[in-house]
């Protein structure tokens, strides 16, 4: 399982990379960088030195091997960092060791969503387990009404694993979140049938917590 962790800059737990320019950068769009594979942190930190306020997000996974196991932090969106800057300067983007692109389209830049970027902030501050996940763009719409993440929306992948799904379109990617199904209700534009199906899933739930209620 992974535990979400933030980017540490030295040695501290700021989940955002503050450069001397950041003052600078307040009220500008968050655009997706696209870097070459395993350079995240890297290219990060260099744009950190440029003065870029920029988002990293981490989470702790652990890998078991043959004779041990093995705890390591990767970057939740890989080969991806999030980044504030103004479109019409981005040679210093460009040039940064490890910067493949600026997503967007042929003319230019496109922004990020500040709803997501929000939203993948709440998740790496809550106690929930998250990790990657195969982007998935339609399902069942649900919002979070109670816990850290109350007031999130995400998708619901399988209603037994109780598990969140929130992807960011622009650059395809998803991350996948543990909940209780107690916290989740369906949002008003989701169908009839996928009401009925979560209310099956929370009577299940509730039968599953009177059953492990009982005494043997």
């Amino acid at each position: 399982m992974a535990v979400a962790l933030p980017f540490l800059d030295n040695g501290s737990r700021g989940l955002l990379l503050r450069g001397h320019m950041e003052n600078t950068t307040e009220g500008l769009n968050w655009y997706a960088i696209q870097v070459r594979p395993r350079s995240e942190l890297a290219a990060a930190k260099s744009l950190q030195n440029k003065g870029f306020h920029q988002f990293v997000p981490r989470y702790k996974s652990k890998r078991k091997w043959s004779d041990r196991s093995v705890e390591s932090e990767l970057p939740l969106f890989p080969s991806y960092i999030f980044c504030r800057f103004n479109p019409q300067v981005q040679m210093p983007i460009l040039t940064t060791p490890g910067v493949i692109r600026i997503v967007g389209n042929r003319k230019m830049p496109l922004p990020i969503q500040i709803q997501e970027i929000e939203a993948v902030l709440q998740i790496i501050q809550s106690r929930y387990k998250v990790e990657p996940h195969p982007f998935v763009a339609i399902g069942t719409q649900v919002l979070i009404q109670s816990g850290p993440l109350a007031g999130l929306e995400g998708i619901v992948d399988g209603y037994k694993n109780r598990r969140l799904i929130l992807s960011i379109k622009l650059i395809k990617r998803s991350i996948v979140i543990q909940l209780d199904g107690s916290e989740i209700a369906i949002t008003t534009s989701s169908t009839i049938s996928d009401s009925a199906c979560l209310n099956h899933y929370r009577a299940e739930l509730a039968s599953e917590t009177r059953n492990l209620s009982e005494p043997l």
